[in-house]
């Protein structure tokens, strides 16, 4: 399975390959935003969604 994620824009700024249950991405370095991801399996589409990352700094 991948793992595919977008932004806004529709530009791909992250992929990774899924072969287990317990897969991490690391999104740290993302911005506040909306982004899509997406995942397929042997080219089939498996989900399309909506990811909001929001980034809190306390100083």
């Amino acid at each position: 399975m991948t793992i595919e994620i977008f932004d806004i824009n529709g530009q791909l700024i992250r992929t990774g390959k899924i072969d287990s249950e317990n897969y991490k991405i690391n999104l740290a370095d993302l911005k506040t935003g909306v982004y899509y991801y997406r995942l397929t399996k042997e080219k089939s589409l498996l989900k399309t969604d909506k990811l909001i990352i929001n980034v809190h700094q306390f100083f």
